[in-house]
């Protein structure tokens, strides 16, 4: 996760996997032209690019990116998670927020909002390995610590 704009007022943090999405594109790219180009050189070449094409195109589905806008001045945190061509919006008082928190074990984590009344916001919809969620989980609370 990369912090975007970080002001007393506003922050926000995106997390948008170009280089998985790049690949998956490439992965569907390169499956057209074994298509177009190999088909009369080997005629195996139609399974592999379709193969190159299918796969490319399910991973490429499942890209998820996130945009998390907490804003002082509106009083609103905004969890924007969007995959392919799905767009999830959950939009929650920021005076409701109680902190942010790491969820997970040492194998895999994710970060969550944890609202006052105990329910929680996950950021991601999966858990995964490397990351600096403790310092963004650090950076979250500090910010929203200003605020109280």
């Amino acid at each position: 996760m990369r912090i975007v704009e970080d002001t007393p007022n506003r922050l926000v943090l995106t997390n948008s996997p170009w280089f998985h999405a790049t690949l998956f594109a490439l992965a569907v790219v390169g499956g057209i032209c074994i298509l177009l180009f190999g088909l009369d050189k080997d005629p195996i070449a139609p399974v592999i690019g379709v193969m190159f094409i299918a796969v490319g195109l399910f991973f490429l589905a499942l890209v998820h990116r996130l945009r998390l806008t907490l804003d002082r001045t509106r009083n609103t945190a905004e969890i924007l998670q969007s995959r392919w061509r799905m767009e999830d919006v959950k939009i929650v008082p920021l005076s409701d927020v109680k902190e942010v928190a790491v969820d997970g074990d040492d194998e895999a984590q994710s970060l969550m909002i944890v609202c006052r009344d105990g329910t929680t916001h996950p950021l991601m919809q999966y858990h995964y390995t490397g990351g600096d969620h403790d310092i963004v989980r650090n950076r979250l609370n500090a910010w929203l610590a200003e605020t109280r």
